[in-house]
């Protein structure tokens, strides 16, 4: 006889699978993404388990940081708080080359066209005093 239970567990089971059928059940066991928060520039770079090394060209005045990453190496996603405009030491003013290869919702729906080219392959661009860094990890990006 059947444990009572797996008589309870089984059809729970079928439920939560059920439910996350499709594209939500694939996302759920395949998410090559990961992301995190950090309050300061400081806390994100002291933290051991920071998902990147921080930008030389993210302030020290940097608060309200999101990052997210590729796992695929698609790329990564930036997005900061600051009074303290772009570094021209380390970045470049100009046009911005193409698109994220990764998507967030905290992300703008457009990227502009101008922006600044940031040291190792970041493009920047700031809006509203946040802005807003990608990297692509793709061959040839």
């Amino acid at each position: 006889m059947p444990h009572p239970r797996a008589l309870v567990a089984v059809p729970v089971l079928l439920l939560v699978v059920s439910l996350l059928s499709g594209c939500a059940f694939t996302n759920l066991l395949s998410s090559r993404e990961k992301e995190q928060v950090f309050d300061t520039r400081a806390q994100a770079a002291a933290s051991p388990t920071a998902l990147l090394v921080m930008p030389a060209f993210v302030p020290a005045d940097a608060v309200h940081l999101r990052i997210r990453v590729s796992l695929d190496g698609k790329g990564e996603l930036l997005r900061y708080a600051s009074p303290t405009p772009l570094d021209a030491a380390s970045c470049a003013r100009g046009p911005l080359q193409g698109t994220p290869g990764i998507v967030a919702s905290w992300w703008p729906e457009i990227t502009p066209k101008n922006g600044a080219q940031c040291g190792a392959g970041w493009q920047a661009f700031q809006t509203s005093g946040t802005t807003f860094a990608w990297h692509d990890d793709t061959p040839g990006a």
